[in-house]
């Protein structure tokens, strides 16, 4: 045995390199769909990121060649055929990447050019299939020829690459691409319920809402675990690893196995980097390990986070695990569809399964819970976009992806439910209990929700050879899910979450695949440790094959998992069905009867030959869509006597040029010594195929690949046709499309054999002109996206009645009318063919009519005074309501009279759009005037004729608006007063007189000129409060008005005089201090002076001028002198003292009492 395994891995040659060239920067290829262009079209830029704002750790993907890859895809196979020498014999990480990695040269090339861009590298991977790095935002722009940018969508902002990046030119066929350059992670598939409250309540735990929480008990008892538990099957000695992005509270988990009878096992923490710390993605975290952990009770539970900051922590932990070969099964419960994935991160996930099926891991994956529509959110609160669209993460041909049922136990609780609970377990459940596709979505316009389980089609993965059996469709293509189990919120699973369950006595209910996929992680555990604690790899393999043994799986035959669409209607999804179906897969499982069941089917059972030959007279080249017979034969392959192999086989056809696809299968009848399957098939693509056949096995007899037999099959004709779409029907009838309203137009491409489906790019011209503008309009978004005409056979979204059934379709196609005038039209679609369909084209032919104007809206622009111009406002639009460039004459006449008088005319600008255009008129007669609007039309819209009765004045009335750039100032200083006439007449020009007044003393005045402002400068305000005001004289059209006053305060100087009197003799002199003290920074000079001085009196001041400094006071002396004859004066005379300032604000003066002795 040793030998014949050395021979097989002894021929897989060493992988050469492949970087030839030296590296250079400048030269460089993009990686095409490398940044997330759908969710940028419909997010707000809010600008490019700092340079040095680190990006955390990112994971750079290698490209093995492509065939490495099939290498791997037939070493995987011979690993789960248990007639091969290579049965269950995995590799390890080391050894897959000697294998199927690249070159150590290659790996360490692309890891120096990394850090040559001073990059950070933390490690290649031992599968050589990926590299783990980090640095800044400038370090990554300048290493991959992209932006960095933030970015908000529906009020969440993540960061991204605002371009696909690039690679140097040397690197391109060794590296695919940066799994992620973008802070958008990936969804955890988790439905969070409510607190359930518990008490005791005569020794027993009732819940208080009387939901039926499920309790670890509950499960075993629905699905027949209780047995193996019994037998000591419980997960001893196994281990679980499950993929993170938050960190949990260890505590929360004691709580719950404390509280439900689980025997204490903590789970063990790995933190891969940076801890992430408890964040938004605890309940998803907390109830992975939980449940992962309360199916298998006693196994190892090792839950790896990363930290999410940049790169998805998903993305980290997943790879974590399977290049360190932490755990034998494992489980990831987040989500992305395979359009938002992209091709790099797609490339990943397939990459990292294909890996771990190769060591024996067991991965499985949340389906997803948004129904058929797995691109668009469950709690968005809008409708699907109706695209159907799978996970990603869980849609690779090496992974188990876990879709979800609920029970049928609304009608029947009693039945199915104790209305008590063991005291130890929390038990409530009697038995197992009926199930149907989950389904909880609404269309409810206030709460539309999408939660459903997942399923559907691939668009990425062709059949896997494992995935045959009753129901499985015959589409060629991966389909989704392979298993279920319970995922409704209705009976939610039970989780401890933020310490509730150790102090507030509360649960928390949990539903989602992101709960029914770490469930069934814990069955695979059972298995392993029934197999005696050897890892049986991609368990699809053998769930497919337990399927036709009665009583394992549970057949989900109703219910479905559509989803509203656009229209509130529920068409986004599938029905659950006989066998597997899409909604629901090979349903749920009896926990005992499959573990019990697995060693027959899996392991056991004599070793068979698979031989296929063209059937009898078939030739190997025929036309696409033809018949071809093949003939399978199963022998066994040890010496002796065997009965007659039963079961199915499958065909697949292989190529160098394309994907392998699955093309058919049937039933064994025995023969002597063997048995066979005559096949015949139509769908072999078109070109050179190698078809080989795939039995699966029945448990007596093992599986077996037979050898390969070469066709050729050329392109049949096909058919292309142009039509309307209206309510989701195709129509090629001629219609009539009224000017200015967008319909859309589909395209439909069929075969004439009824087999395959047509793919490509549509292009189409109307009238001989290429179509580039129209688009598709996303209900989800609310957004027209550009369309690119592609055909798309996953989802047939329109059909033509009387066509074989291999129709494929565009997504309709918004094409406005505008794009040409009224008047006949045709359209000319033209498929260029692909390998399967030749090319073809298709016309259709339609009717632009005109649109009917209508002046929708009309109004004057201010108030109307006669003789006065006045611009008229009027919007035109179309009665159909549509939007479109017209053109045509605007006609305004006053038919008051009787006899129409033409006012104006305005030319419409065909250019625009905007609708609403403007005519200037004139009326000479005052008083309400009829006015007539006549718009011509033109070749593509019927002209109308709306009348209006419009009232105009003699005279309108005017405002002042009145201003003053200061409103405290001193002596002197410039004051500005502007004065700005204003009215409602839109067209005068205001004339007339402003006059400015402080108080009733006018101050200054000006005519109006043209801009309607007028502008005074005084210096001559008194110290004090000035109230000022701006009178207008008004005109011929406006009447005079006065603005509000304006308060200005002005200061300049105080004059004192000390002491305030004074006594003289006849012929003596005495003298008295001036101060004069400036107020608001004065500077300006004062004159002094006296006055009512008596007979042969004099004054005298040191300084009869004086200039203030604005600060300080200036003190001058004045003498008074009494001459010889000068009167006797007793009683006193007041001499008065003025201080007059140049700047001509008002004088100030004091006095001083004067008395005059012998």
């Amino acid at each position: 045995m040793c030998l014949a395994i050395c021979l097989v891995f002894g021929q897989a040659a060493k992988a050469q390199s492949r970087i030839t060239d030296s590296i250079q920067n400048a030269e460089r290829v993009a990686v095409k769909g490398s940044s997330p262009d759908r969710l940028i079209s419909v997010s707000q830029d809010i600008g490019r990121l700092s340079s040095s704002q680190s990006l955390g750790r990112m994971v750079l993907l290698l490209a093995p060649t492509a065939a490495q890859d099939q290498a791997a895809a037939d070493l995987i196979a011979s690993q789960h055929d248990a007639s091969s020498p290579l049965f269950h014999k995995w590799l390890s990480p080391a050894e897959f990447g000697q294998q199927f990695g690249v070159a150590d040269t290659d790996s360490s090339q692309v890891s120096q050019w990394l850090q040559s861009q001073g990059l950070n590298v933390h490690h290649i991977s031992q599968s050589r299939r990926f590299i783990v790095f980090s640095g800044n935002v400038a370090q990554v722009e300048n290493a991959f020829s992209t932006q960095m940018h933030s970015y908000s969508y529906k009020n969440k902002t993540f960061i991204s690459n605002s371009s696909d990046i690039q690679l140097p030119a040397a690197l391109r066929n060794v590296v695919r691409g940066v799994v992620r350059l973008h802070s958008n992670p990936s969804s955890p598939a988790v439905l969070s319920g409510t607190k359930v409250h518990f008490k005791k309540v005569g020794g027993q735990f009732t819940f208080d809402d009387s939901s039926h929480g499920i309790a670890p008990a509950d499960f075993a008892k629905i699905y027949n675990v209780q047995p193996l538990y019994n037998a000591g099957i419980n997960g001893t000695g196994q281990t679980i690893a499950i993929v993170g992005r938050s960190n949990i509270t260890i505590q929360d988990i004691r709580d719950f196995r404390n509280l439900l009878g689980l025997p204490a096992n903590d789970p063990q923490v790995i933190i891969n980097g940076d801890d992430p710390g408890i964040t938004t993605d605890v309940d998803e975290a907390t109830l992975d390990v939980t449940w992962s952990g309360a199916v298998a009770p006693m196994a190892k539970i090792d839950f790896v986070i990363s930290q999410s900051n940049f790169a998805d922590g998903v993305d980290v932990s997943a790879e974590y695990i399977v290049d360190n070969n932490l755990a034998p099964v494992m489980s990831t419960s987040y989500g992305s569809c395979e359009t938002d994935l992209g091709p790099v991160e797609n490339a990943f996930y397939f990459s990292l399964w294909q890996q771990a099926a190769a060591q024996g891991i067991t991965s499985f994956v949340s389906a997803g819970d948004n129904g058929g529509a797995g691109c668009d959110a469950p709690a968005g609160g809008v409708y699907s976009s109706g695209i159907l669209a799978v996970n990603g993460i869980a849609s690779t041909p090496y992974n188990v992806a876990v879709g979800g049922t609920q029970f049928e136990d609304t009608n029947s609780h009693s039945k199915y439910w104790s209305a008590t609970n063991d005291p130890t377990t929390g038990e409530s459940a009697l038995s197992y209990i009926p199930e149907m596709a989950w389904n909880e979505s609404s269309n409810d316009p206030n709460s539309v929700l999408l939660y459903a389980g997942s399923g559907g089609v691939s668009s990425l993965y062709a059949k896997p050879n494992w995935q045959t059996g009753v129901g499985v469709p015959d589409d060629g293509a991966r389909d989704l899910p392979d298993i279920s189990l319970t995922a409704s919120l209705h009976d939610g699973y039970l989780v401890c979450l933020n310490g509730n369950c150790g102090y507030g006595d509360y649960f928390f209910t949990f539903g989602g695949t992101s709960a029914s996929s770490p469930a069934a992680a814990g069955v695979m555990a059972l298995v392993n440790q029934k197999m005696g604690g050897q890892p049986q790899g991609m368990a699809n393999y053998v769930f497919y094959r337990l399927a036709k043994v009665s009583g394992i799986f549970h057949d989900t035959t109703k219910g479905n998992n559509k989803v509203p669409d656009p229209n509130g209607q529920y068409t986004v999804g599938y029905d659950a069905t006989s066998g597997y179906d899409l909604a629901t897969g090979l349903g749920s499982m009896d926990v005992n009867a499959l573990v019990n069941h697995w060693k027959s089917v899996a392991s056991s059972g004599a070793g068979t030959a698979l031989t296929l030959a063209l059937g009898a007279g078939q030739k190997a080249a025929v036309v696409h869509g033809m018949p071809i017979s093949f003939q399978a034969t199963v022998a066994c392959s040890a010496n002796g006597t065997c009965s007659a192999p039963t079961g199915a086989v499958a065909l697949s056809a292989a190529s160098s040029t394309a994907a392998t696809v699955a093309v058919g299968s049937g039933e064994l009848l025995p023969q002597v010594g063997s048995s066979e399957a005559n096949i015949l098939t139509s769908v072999v693509p078109g070109g050179s195929y190698n078809v080989s056949a795939r039995y699966s096995g029945d448990g007596k007899y093992g599986p077996s690949t037979s050898n390969s037999v070469p066709v050729s099959i050329s392109a049949e004709k096909s058919q292309t046709f142009v039509g309307s779409v209206g309510g989701g029907t195709f129509t090629t009838g001629p219609i009539s499309v009224g000017y200015g309203l967008s319909w859309p137009v589909g395209i439909i491409v069929a075969g004439n054999s009824g087999y395959g489906f047509p793919s490509g790019q549509m292009t189409m011209t109307a009238d001989g002109t290429p179509i580039t503008t129209g688009g598709v309009y996303n209900y989800a978004t609310g957004v027209f996206a550009p369309s690119t005409m592609t055909l798309n056979y996953g989802e047939k979204t329109i059909t033509k009645a009387g066509l074989p059934t291999s129709q494929s379709s565009t997504i309709p196609y918004v094409l406005p009318s505008q794009m040409l005038g009224a008047g006949s039209h045709q359209l000319v679609a033209s498929y260029p063919g692909d390998p399967s369909f030749g090319a073809s084209q298709g016309s259709y032919t339609y009717t632009v009519s005109q649109a009917q104007g209508a002046i929708l809206d009309f109004f004057p622009v201010g108030d109307t005074v006669a003789n006065v111009p006045i611009q008229l406002v009027a919007q035109i639009g179309f009665t159909n309501g549509g939007f479109a460039p017209y053109g045509g004459v605007i006609t305004v006449s006053d038919i008051t009279s009787g006899k129409p008088v033409v006012l104006g005319k305005s030319k419409v600008d065909s250019t625009r759009y905007d609708g609403y255009w403007t005519t200037n008129v004139t009326v000479t007669t005052p008083g309400t005037r009829t006015l007539r609007l006549d718009y011509t039309g033109d070749s593509n819209v019927k002209g109308t004729s709306s009348t209006y009765y419009v009232p105009f004045t003699a005279i309108d009335p005017s405002s002042v608006n009145f201003s003053t750039d200061v409103i405290t100032s001193f002596g002197g200083q410039p004051v500005t007063l502007t004065a700005a006439i204003g009215s409602n007449v839109s067209l005068h020009a205001a004339t007339g007189t402003v006059t400015f007044y402080n108080g009733t003393t006018a101050i200054g005045s000006a005519k109006v000129p043209k801009s309607g402002t007028v502008v005074l400068v005084t210096r001559k305000l008194p110290a004090g409060n000035n109230s000022l005001t701006a009178s207008y004289s008004g005109d011929a059209v406006l009447t005079p008005s006065v603005s509000s006053p304006i308060l200005v305060a002005v200061a300049d100087y105080i004059l004192q005089v000390l002491p305030s009197s004074i006594k003289l003799k006849q012929g003596s002199s005495e003298s008295v201090t001036l101060d004069l003290i400036p107020q608001g920074g004065f500077t300006n000079p004062v004159q002094l002076a006296c006055s009512n001085l008596p007979k042969d009196v004099t004054c005298k001041f040191t300084k009869s001028t004086v200039t203030l400094d604005g600060i300080n006071p200036a003190t001058v002396s004045l003498t008074l002198k009494a001459g010889k004859s000068a009167e006797v004066i007793n009683k006193a005379v007041p001499v008065i003292i003025t201080a007059t300032s140049v700047a001509g604000t008002t004088p100030k003066q004091s006095t001083l009492d004067l008395t005059i002795k012998k």
